[in-house]
């Protein structure tokens, strides 16, 4: 994997529907050789919570959907680099707290999957692509979370 050179910055300041385009394209940046999958991106975000401090994460499989969830809302807890969820999906965000040159996985998540939804304790909210299934809201109202990302679909 080669470092960001200096023209990639430009691209990524730019618009979400850009950036994201960047990050499809330059996938293997971000992945390894297996590319882009499912797992890889709940494995990035499992990643996340647990470098925040969660302590307990887990990843199920709800009909079509693949769900990150957690028992601490690890996508408002304080880090060096404050990334507010509002531009969580749309910018790329430096995350230190997990080593040299890394970043938040949220945004990866958004220029792979189709669709996604988070969930915070008992507002659900749409990020991208179609609406949850009655099967994934039934699973949230079902949960205790504080935390829940669900997404699914490889983006073509």
């Amino acid at each position: 994997m080669r470092p960001l050179a200096p023209r990639d910055f430009t691209v990524l300041g730019t618009d979400r529907d850009e950036l994201l385009r960047w990050l499809r394209s330059n996938s293997t940046r971000f992945f390894s050789s297996a590319g882009p999958t499912l797992w890889a991106l709940a494995g990035g975000l499992v990643e996340g919570a647990l470098v925040l401090g969660c302590r307990r994460v887990e990843v199920e499989l709800v009909s079509s959907w693949t769900v990150v969830a957690s028992d601490c809302d690890w996508v408002n807890l304080p880090s060096r680099v404050p990334a507010p969820e509002e531009h969580l999906f749309s910018r790329l965000f430096a995350f230190p707290e997990k080593g040299d040159n890394c970043h938040r996985a949220e945004v990866l998540v958004a220029a792979i999957a189709r669709d996604i939804v988070t969930c915070k304790g008992s507002e659900v909210t749409h990020v991208q692509g179609e609406v949850c299934s009655a099967a994934l809201l039934s699973y949230f109202q079902t949960k205790c979370w504080s935390r829940a990302i669900a997404f699914r679909h490889i983006a073509a």
